[in-house]
């Protein structure tokens, strides 16, 4: 029981100053948000790319995420998010077919961009 209490107060210090999860505000002081739930994007992290559509935040900077696929392979970079984008762009996609709830670290993602289609297969 004491481990167990050890370890919230440490996990709650190492998440001090993490990605907030409250909006930004731009140079305009006008609110953005990073994210839209119901919205389809695509992701880089430091070592894996994502589709997914955001369903909220979470604490501790995740984004909570249902409909996950990890890109493998994007192939030609210019060809994959060219205007035509569709479920073909991707060489190599892997749904994640999890049951749960399923989070991103928002602190990790490099590169986000909103999409029109989830991808969850590959040509």
């Amino acid at each position: 029981m004491i481990e167990k209490m050890i370890e919230k107060v440490v996990m709650k210090v190492l998440l001090q100053g993490d990605c907030d999860t409250q909006p930004a505000q731009n140079n305009n002081n006008t609110v953005r948000h990073l994210f839209e739930v119901g919205k389809k994007y695509y992701c880089e992290t430091y070592t894996k790319y994502y589709t997914f559509i955001f369903v909220g935040y979470a604490e501790g900077g995740f984004a909570q995420v249902e409909s996950q696929a990890w890109i493998a392979d994007t192939g030609r970079y210019h060809e994959a998010f060219s205007d035509d984008f569709n479920s073909n762009s991707f060489r190599e996609v892997e749904y994640v077919n999890l049951k749960g709830e399923k989070f991103l670290k928002i602190d990790a993602m490099v590169n986000i961009m909103e999409i029109p289609i989830i991808i969850t297969s590959s040509k």
